[in-house]
């Protein structure tokens, strides 16, 4: 009985040292695993860390979706809130009409096809009576910006006022020799007024403007200063009677990652200096006859600075319009204060570089210039751009529109 009692209790002990054995192996592995796994969370996000985009390279998209928003007339000090979360997310929330909110939601489709960026549309939904859709925009499966287009009641829109055309004011220093306006040589037409004004020209040759030289159509092409082809571009187009404008280089708001290039106005300048550098750009463009701005959304709201821009333009005896590059300008307003002749823009032609998009925007400046009786239209030097006034312009011309000088529209 001895003997078995001990050997019941040797065994008892043997599997005790055996459980803890186990027992010991089993929390190593445990231990090894949750370190191996927290080393891999940790390389991970380093990993993560080091591949995702940083928000300094998401500016150029956000302009994109400015472009956008200013194509679709969306007022962007009143209708538009931003902010940015921790995780360097941009929230924009923008108050449009259902017009608007159809025309931005095909300007991202276009954006989407266009560049590698990815739009995903959510549906509409109702929050606090409120018709909201979200659209979430991403590069590189990384989200840089969520938009919500909140649905506002569309007011009824006021008939345009008609406003006489001031006299122009006279010149009060030493100008070239006057030549007979560029809209004397081409024909004359009744129907609504629509002038197209080509920006940036100036760096590249005259050639690669010949789809629209082509058309022979009236084009105010606004030439920049300090460039490479500024003064033969100058040359050329008024020689075969197209009129010729400064696209005058201004600081934008978000400079420095939108550069307005040489010879720009900074709102760091004096008065005198932003008169003395606008002089200097003048004299860059041979047979100038107006003035519109190059970027510029920091100086064209400037109360500083823009009364003493206008008041150059009008001792140059020039015109002025205002590009509204952004909601809180006050350029147009400064001009018409001070008397001159001035208009500004209605329609941006392409703020996505689109075929498609310049043809829809082309049809809305017509549609535009029949309600008001005039219109102003915007556009770049692009391929598509290009290709669309080419397209269109000479039917709509034959339909009645007359197609005129920016100086033909200012008042």
């Amino acid at each position: 009985m001895a003997a078995t009692k001990k050997r019941t209790t040797k065994k008892r002990k043997t599997r005790k040292k055996k459980t803890r054995s186990l027992g010991r192996k089993l929390f190593l592995f445990l231990l090894t695993l949750a370190i191996l796994a927290a080393a891999g969370v940790a390389i991970y996000k380093y990993k993560n860390l080091l591949l995702t985009p940083h928000k300094k390279e998401s500016p150029n998209q956000l302009v994109a979706i400015e472009s956008i928003l200013l194509a679709a007339d969306v007022q962007l000090g009143s209708d538009l809130e931003t902010f940015s979360l921790k995780n360097e997310t941009e929230h924009w929330k923008a108050h449009v009409t259902r017009k608007q909110k159809k025309c931005i939601i095909k300007a991202l489709k276009h954006l989407a096809e266009s560049q590698n960026v990815e739009v995903n549309i959510g549906k509409e939904k109702i929050v606090k009576s409120q018709l909201m859709q979200l659209i979430t925009l991403s590069q590189n499966e990384q989200p840089y910006m969520k938009l919500i287009l909140s649905l506002k009641k569309q007011k009824k829109a006021k008939k345009p006022k008609v406003i006489r055309k001031p006299k122009p004011a006279k010149a009060q220093s030493p100008d070239p020799v006057e030549e007979p306006p560029a809209s004397t040589y081409w024909e004359s037409y009744d129907g609504p007024r629509v002038a197209i004004i080509i920006d940036d020209v100036g760096m590249k040759p005259y050639n690669a403007l010949s789809d629209l030289t082509g058309i022979h159509i009236p084009i105010t092409f606004a030439i920049l200063p300090f460039q490479r082809y500024t003064k033969t571009c100058a040359n050329e187009l008024h020689k075969n009677h197209y009129e010729v404008m400064l696209h005058m280089p201004m600081e934008p708001t978000n400079f420095p990652v939108a550069n307005p290039g040489a010879g720009a106005i900074f709102s760091s300048f004096t008065p005198l200096k932003a008169q003395e550098t606008l002089s200097e750009a003048i004299r860059q463009v041979p047979h100038v006859t107006g003035v519109n701005n190059h970027m510029g959304s920091r100086i064209t709201a400037s109360k500083k600075l823009m009364p003493s821009l206008v008041q150059t333009i009008k001792e140059k005896n020039l015109f002025f319009i205002d590009s509204r590059t952004h909601a809180s300008t006050i350029a147009y307003q400064t001009a018409k204060a001070q008397g001159i002749r001035c208009a500004e823009r209605d329609v941006f032609l392409d703020a996505i570089m689109s075929y498609d998009f310049t043809v829809k925007q082309i049809a809305k400046t017509v549609s535009t210039a029949k309600k008001q009786g005039f219109a102003v239209a915007i556009g770049h030097p692009y391929p598509s751009t290009m290709a669309a006034i080419k397209d269109k312009l000479p039917a709509l011309k034959a339909q009645g529109i007359s197609f005129v000088f920016a100086s033909d529209i200012v008042k």
